[in-house]
């Protein structure tokens, strides 16, 4: 907990933080029951002065909540419509406020705001943007495949995106810019679970992809890089991908929201632009 009462202590100089009573539960390796995790989010969404819910951490959990309360959370949502904010686990119910209309933003966790320098005060900016429903613009990104074309952003953690397939979570990504990222993963598991997400459908009528980091994903005794890995499964698509894009568990976590309109250019650039 010492790492998100330091992002508390960061953020409150420009936002009014309010950590609820539970945020330190602890139930096996996860953040508390799934009842008490429920509850912290009924809490939150409940209250008339709350502007967005930020998540503490990532890890492992938020999956369950959608098995345990998805229409719940629903029907808060439809009462109080709150932006929700972090990353990686937290993919799982950026889905969920993507179909329930409301906005939600790709960024750093709280704990990560208080890690020292894992959040530049560049990308805590960015943060602040985004938040405000300003537009932003991502340029020299690698260009894999060429070409020009927008959509609105989606997409997350991969290992998050594939574990839904099959579920009734499952994600839909026609019309959409995608956005992937992932962390400790060895190259053979990132080509089985971008397989997944291809032969599952889930990425048909795609517009583009977005790379961010793919970090501590080492080749084994093989070689195969993970960019090997995503050009081979990703390339042959016939849709821009661009590579090395300031997201994820890596050095940046520039914030960007999820259904924002996106234009991805030819010359490796990603414009925002907030719907």
């Amino acid at each position: 907990m010492a790492l998100v009462r330091a992002g508390c202590a960061r953020v409150q100089a420009w936002c009014d933080v309010r950590m609820d009573a539970d945020c330190d539960a602890r139930e096996g390796y996860l953040a508390g029951s799934d009842l008490t995790r429920m509850a912290v989010i009924e809490r939150a969404l409940a209250r008339d002065d709350v502007d967005f819910l930020w998540a503490s951490r990532g890890g492992y959990g938020a999956t369950r909540l959608l098995r345990a309360g998805r229409h719940a959370i629903e029907g808060w949502l439809r009462e109080h419509p709150v932006p929700l904010v972090g990353f990686s686990d937290i993919t799982a119910l950026h889905g969920l406020w993507a179909r329930c209309g409301v906005r939600s933003i790709h960024g750093p966790m709280v704990a990560r705001m208080g890690d020292g320098g894992a959040v530049s005060p560049s990308d805590e900016a960015t943060l602040r943007s985004v938040l405000a429903g300003e537009t932003q613009t991502w340029a020299e990104l690698e260009v894999r495949s060429s070409g020009t074309t927008e959509g609105f952003a989606a997409g997350g953690n991969l290992a998050v995106l594939s574990a839904l397939c099959g579920t009734v979570d499952q994600p839909h990504f026609s019309g959409a810019v995608v956005f992937l990222e992932d962390v400790g993963e060895r190259p053979y598991r990132v080509d089985r679970m971008l397989t997944q997400l291809l032969a599952s459908g889930v990425c048909e009528g795609a517009r583009a992809f977005v790379l961010g980091s793919f970090s501590d994903c080492e080749p084994g005794p093989d070689g195969r890089t993970v960019a090997e890995v995503l050009d081979e499964l990703l390339l042959p698509l016939g849709v821009p991908v661009l590579a090395g894009a300031p997201f994820g568990h890596a050095d940046r976590c520039a914030a960007f929201a999820m259904g924002d309109l996106v234009r991805v250019r030819s010359e490796g650039m990603v414009h925002f632009e907030p719907r």
